[in-house]
């Protein structure tokens, strides 16, 4: 068949399991082609499923035959489930079945129980080799990107980019070129044992070994107006005479199969370029913007700030070009880029499934509260990001001083530093952690890193010094647990598969550090990039802002009158429903119930309460933390009253309360956050004055969220202001009274209606 008989066919590579499949470190050395191929012989004579691999074999062979160790078996196995699933509702069952057993051993009996597709597991271990580094290659091509060293700017605010990374999976041009020079070695490792012919060439595939290429090609027969996996376009019937299928035999000649692929394949028509050169381009704006937009009393001078603000944001997507069924999920983009100095809050249909990539943000406030499919964070600084739940994979890539807030399937971390995250995950949380240069050499030197307890640095003569040699990896990683809500957030949950009774938000898993079991104990003792957050310092997060609801303002199409009142968007017209959304209210200031005689007893009150409050559960001892904290902040007035102050003192102490407030605005960096959000509002007002003996609330004040856990980034430093016993009640009276938002004092709330391009 020619090929002008099908000009409308056209295949590419998916960007997912190639952008989030893939870790950025170099594959281990033991994960060799020729390993992979003798898998498939191995499997083939131990299975009893056919072309199923089931957990324990393959265990059997990462550990006794390519010396891997179980943990990082298993983040292999899962990961390519996770890439490779259609069904979530059962990998959320697997999950949860594993967290909950009783036992390791039960868990472990749970995981040998699982299967994937063997030919899928092949060519996701072989395309772990995209950021395989080729010595020979390098040398002989002027082109090749020779190793060099990894370095990390130490002031990004020099203007210097950070360095150019190894990591080609993240190149969605590359994609095709990796596909395309190493397609015939893709298609041999699929050949079965049985189907060798004395030719590679002559060999052939089986219908099952085709449908393995579903993880990394997709296409489609119709310009694009429907999708199909891989195996779907080889079996349409004017095209399977093409692709070198034998009736006879069932099976696909190799060299027919491969002569057809390389006819076809093309570049990603759904990559991140074409979104942002031919993607819609939204504004997404707060709903105090559009009501001032529709309010005739203001003046030039007063509308200016807000129009910047609008303009610098670069937000676009291909969510109408990309067809509503068929094929994979992944393909929806919105994409954002050079976010700087800005507060935004959306909930939309133009977020829900889609991938989201978030480059280059900067000092921003990010409250994205839609499922989506997979989220990227690279290139970030000072951000506050809230996010919906995520179906896939949450990933950060050279970020810095970041506050993360998301429920997620899995989590991988490259290169970050200063980060926190709140995490609601359903695997362990990845962190890229390259093996620690050995000092014994004399060759490379370490440095001073948090948790590296090697002592002193060493070094030879001729070797750099500490200044100049930065080693790559995670620094100073936070994790916490989950600790926000929103109205729909067990909705989303839902309609991602993600269970909240799963959270390995505190068990994180350093891939590159325990690559062979002889050296992981030995390395993970010498180094720790990550850290647990004290329940001490661990503070409940309310979410400030009330989304727009229906339009993403497109510059053709204005938002109108795109928000609700509270009543009306809160189910039932129930104010108690959205007290629940403030969470320091109802876990802190409104608790005076669940303080008396019987301690025990009131603290398992005030467990159960707040289970009830929070979809996904906090762990024992943050609650307990909790109340231990609202118990100190209804002592305080007691404190107060039996000072017996004078009218001068009283004056004086609140005096310098509000210094001390005002102070901790600055550390904190809460400071910006007001100040954006009273640029976007196109209000000016002054901080508001929080007097401790009468708490208020100004409702003139655009609404605004100091939220308590911005803390954990000024916990770091142990400011005065928090590290007292006075001090840090205060603080904390203070925001749950003065700056907390309560939505049902808010004058908007967001719904989830259909954005104004009908998406």
């Amino acid at each position: 068949m020619g090929k002008a008989s099908h000009v409308t066919l056209s295949l590419w590579p998916r960007a997912e399991p190639f952008a989030y499949g893939i870790f950025q470190v170099h594959p281990h050395p033991r994960l060799a082609v020729h390993n992979i191929k003798k898998l498939v012989t191995y499997a083939k004579n131990k299975s009893k499923t056919g072309s199923r691999l089931s957990y324990s074999v393959w265990k059997h062979v990462a550990c006794n035959k390519l010396q891997l160790t179980e943990d990082l078996a298993w983040v292999l196995f899962h990961t390519c489930l996770t890439m490779s699933a259609t069904q979530y509702d059962k990998l959320k069952d697997v999950d949860e079945r594993i967290f909950t057993a009783a036992n390791s051993a039960d868990a472990e009996r749970i995981r040998t129980s699982q299967s994937v597709n063997l030919f899928t597991f092949v060519l996701f271990l072989y395309i772990q080799q995209i950021n395989k580094i080729s010595l020979r290659a390098s040398a002989v091509s002027a082109n090749a990107e020779w190793p060099g060293n990894y370095s990390r700017s130490s002031d990004l605010d020099s203007g210097r980019s950070t360095p150019i990374r190894l990591c080609r999976n993240l190149d969605e041009q590359y994609h095709f070129q990796f596909i395309s020079e190493n397609l015939n070695e893709m298609l041999d490792l699929l050949v079965e044992p049985d189907n060798q012919g004395g030719n590679s060439m002559d060999a052939t595939l089986s219908e099952g070994a085709v449908e393995a290429l579903d993880l990394i090609l997709e296409g489609s027969a119709d310009e694009g107006r429907t999708l199909n996996s891989f195996s779907e376009l080889v079996h349409i019937p004017t095209i399977l005479p093409a692709t070198g299928y034998s009736k006879v035999t069932h099976a696909f000649h190799l060299r027919g199969l491969l002569s057809w692929i390389r006819s076809w394949l093309t570049q990603n028509p759904f990559s991140v370029e074409n979104c942002i050169r031919n993607g819609r381009r939204l504004q997404w704006r707060l709903p105090h913007q559009v009501v001032l937009d529709n309010e005739s009393g203001l003046n030039n001078t007063q509308q200016q700030p807000q129009n910047d603000i609008i303009k610098r944001q670069k937000i676009a997507t291909n969510a109408h070009q990309v067809p509503r069924t068929g094929g994979h999920s992944g393909n929806k983009l919105v994409v954002m880029s050079m976010i700087s100095r800005q507060i935004i809050a959306r909930s939309s249909a133009t977020l829900d499934g889609a991938t989201l990539k978030i480059h280059r943000a900067h000092c921003s406030y990010l409250y994205l509260l839609s499922p989506m499919r997979s989220v990227t964070l690279d290139k970030c600084r000072k951000l506050t990001i809230v996010l919906g739940p995520i179906e896939n994979t949450l990933q950060l890539n050279h970020c810095e001083d970041c506050l993360v807030i998301a429920a997620c399937r899995r989590a991988v971390l490259a290169y970050c530093r200063r980060c926190t995250l709140h995490l609601a995950i359903q695997s362990r949380p990845i962190l890229i952690q390259p093996p620690v240069p050995n000092t014994i050499s004399g060759s490379m030197i370490i440095s001073n890193i948090p948790g590296n307890n090697s002592g002193t640095n060493t070094s030879t003569p001729g070797t750099p010094t500490p200044g100049s040699v930065a080693l790559v990896g995670n620094e100073e990683i936070l994790l916490a647990p989950f600790h926000t809500t929103y109205m729909k957030l067990v909705d989303h949950l839902n309609k991602v598969n993600l269970s909240p009774k799963v959270n390995y938000w505190d068990r994180p898993f350093l891939l590159g550090q325990d690559s062979s079991r002889q050296d992981s104990s030995q390395q993970s003792s010498r180094v720790r990039c990550w850290d647990l957050l004290q329940p001490a310092h661990f503070y409940p997060f309310n979410i400030p802002l009330l989304l727009s609801t229906r339009g993403e303002s497109m510059d053709r199409n204005p938002i109108g009158e795109n928000y609700t009142r509270s009543e009306k968007a809160v189910p039932n017209g129930n104010p108690q429903t959205a007290n629940c959304l403030d969470l320091s209210a109802s876990l802190i200031t409104n608790t005076s119930r669940y303080f008396g005689d019987s301690d025990e007893r009131r603290l398992e009150n005030y467990i159960s309460m707040a289970n009830n409050i929070l979809p996904i559960p906090l762990p024992s001892a943050y609650l307990v933390a909790l109340h231990e904290r609202a118990g100190a902040y209804h002592k305080w007035p007691q404190h107060v009253m039996n000072a017996r102050l004078t009218l001068d003192q009283r004056h004086s102490f609140s005096t310098v309360v509000d210094q001390r407030f005002r102070q901790w605005l600055i550390e904190s960096g809460n400071l910006r956050q007001l100040q954006l959000l009273e640029l976007s509002t196109g209000h000016v007002n002054p901080v508001p004055s929080c007097n401790p003996t009468a708490y208020s609330v100004d409702k003139n004040v655009a609404p605004m969220s100091v939220s308590s856990t911005f803390q954990s980034h000024a916990d770091r430093s142990d400011h005065g202001v928090h590290s007292s016993y006075a001090d840090g009640h205060i603080s904390n009276s203070i925001r749950s009274g003065c700056l907390l938002t309560r939505s049902n004092n808010e004058n908007q709330f967001a719904t989830n209606d259909d954005d104004a391009d009908g998406i």
